[in-house]
């Protein structure tokens, strides 16, 4: 089957719908038809939950926080710093009993709470008598206050000592009404506080988070209406930088694949056109024709036409077969060197105009390779017979290694093909002759094919000038299994 140079990368791609709505001016009309809003909704509306949902979020985060983390933390602090705290309310309220119990020496016992009433008033916390007796006090503070001790209750609420060698203790505080007393007025003003700044800090942080919001949004609305050179461009910095990158490459891979089949189906429906034309015309001559050998030879025509429309579409799905990039291979280790002489076999016939040689390079003899001959035997098969097709009288396939890949090189010495032509020839149908020949133009699948077969094994191919004066060809992929590299 003829295989000629051919190509699998599509050309620049600009949309589908291009030819009718150029690219910018598109995509400006979109954006003032369609804007960010829809029928019967605000465009603010994602403005909103956006802001709503962030100042909700601060605000419970701010919540649980007062009234959760708050009293577990003080708590547990309060246990780990007990007696540091116990020691500075100590220190702190030694003086305040030394000058206070010094009164009560000298008053007599059955006069301490008259004692007390008049000294209140001069203090901004409860002073009391309670006996040390009393269920108040733990057995323990119980020692202490014999003991002359000043002891601390309910992390500093309330501070006692013994007056003088009585049954009684004087009691500091509570000091916690007071701090009731304050914190009902402070707590106000502070949460009101804490509603502004979280109104402001979620306001801050959403606007521009809608913003690029928007531009994703007004994006993905386009792209869907068949505006396939949109992109997403939000700041640098902005928490959507990863979705803009996701989608911007999602956009390019499918305006490629767009593009391409578009050009696929272009390049096959020409393809398609010349054989049935020519059967058109076979067929017309036929009904004209005056003699049966006439008949006869224009029949032969619309046979030998019909065949190469057989050629085409089987030649299409097999290039349709390999353009399918998500197939799972099945790969297979297998000797290389051995396999390739199988390929050369089966080609045999076709080189017999070309004087060929076949080199082993790197010790690959014995090597071990992994892939799969189906697809691999297809693209070795097409280069071969690309090379047979366009030398003069030599073509060679050299095979070597370097660590982990695996390299085929298929030598000609022909005409060779421009540098500048060194990409496009991988793509469908692209045939450098122009030729419609049937014995020499193929159908410019075959090249893509071999790239196609070689991204699928992880590697690539691509064509460089050859030593004979022709092209070199090279496949490669990392084939080689990690205890056969070095």
């Amino acid at each position: 089957m003829p295989v000629s140079r051919a190509a699998s990368r599509p050309s620049g791609a600009r949309g589908i719908f291009s030819s009718g709505m150029p690219g910018d001016r598109s995509i400006r009309h979109f954006h003032q038809s369609h804007g960010f809003s829809e029928p019967g909704r605000s465009a603010l509306e994602p403005m909103k939950r956006i802001f709503l949902s962030y100042f909700l979020f601060l605000l419970m985060t701010m919540l649980a926080i007062q009234f959760v983390f708050g009293p577990i933390t003080e708590r547990l602090l309060s246990a780990y710093l007990k007696n540091d705290l116990e020691l500075h309310y100590r220190e702190l309220t030694r003086g305040v009993f030394h000058t206070l119990l010094a009164d009560f020496v000298t008053i007599e016992s059955h006069l301490w709470d008259d004692h007390i009433a008049r000294l209140q008033p001069y203090y901004g916390f409860p002073l009391s008598l309670q006996p040390i007796e009393s269920t108040r006090f733990s057995p323990e503070e119980k020692a202490q206050l014999l003991q002359g001790m000043i002891i601390v209750q309910e992390a500093g609420d309330r501070i006692s000592k013994r007056v003088g060698e009585s049954s009684y203790a004087l009691q500091l505080g509570p000091f916690s009404d007071l701090e009731k007393k304050l914190e009902g007025t402070l707590v106000l003003y502070v949460w009101i506080a804490v509603l502004v700044f979280s109104s402001l800090l979620a306001l801050i942080w959403a606007y521009p988070f809608w913003r690029n919001l928007k531009q994703v949004r007004t994006a993905a609305i386009a792209f869907g209406e068949g505006i396939f050179s949109t992109r997403v461009q939000v700041k640098r910095h902005s928490v959507l930088m990863p979705v803009e990158e996701a989608f911007n490459r999602m956009a390019e891979r499918i305006e490629q694949l767009i593009d391409s089949h578009r050009e696929l189906t272009r390049a096959v429906s020409h393809e398609l056109r010349t054989p049935l034309a020519r059967i058109r015309f076979c067929l017309e001559m036929h009904a004209a024709a005056d003699t049966f050998e006439e008949q006869q030879r224009h029949m032969e025509g619309i046979r030998s036409d019909l065949g190469d429309l057989e050629a085409m579409i089987a030649e299409l799905l097999t290039f349709f077969r390999f353009d399918g990039q998500t197939e799972q291979l099945h790969q297979e280790a297998l000797p290389l060197v051995q396999w390739l002489r199988e390929i050369i076999d089966y080609v045999g016939t076709e080189m017999e105009s070309v004087h060929f040689s076949f080199r082993v390079l790197d010790d690959v003899e014995t090597v071990i390779v992994r892939f799969e001959p189906l697809h691999m035997g297809r693209a070795v098969t097409n280069l071969l017979r690309n090379a047979v097709r366009y030398a003069r009288d030599q073509v060679e396939l050299t095979v070597q290694r370097d660590g982990a890949l695996i390299r085929l090189c298929i030598d000609d010495n022909g005409p060779g093909i421009p540098e500048k032509e060194h990409e496009r020839i991988f793509e469908p149908f692209v045939r450098l002759d122009e030729s419609r020949s049937r014995d020499l133009g193929g159908f410019g699948l075959g090249l893509a094919i071999v790239r196609r077969v070689a991204e699928q094994h992880g590697g690539r191919a691509w064509v460089a000038q050859s030593p004979m004066g022709g092209a070199r060809f090279i496949i490669e992929w990392p084939g080689v299994p990690p205890s056969m590299q070095y």
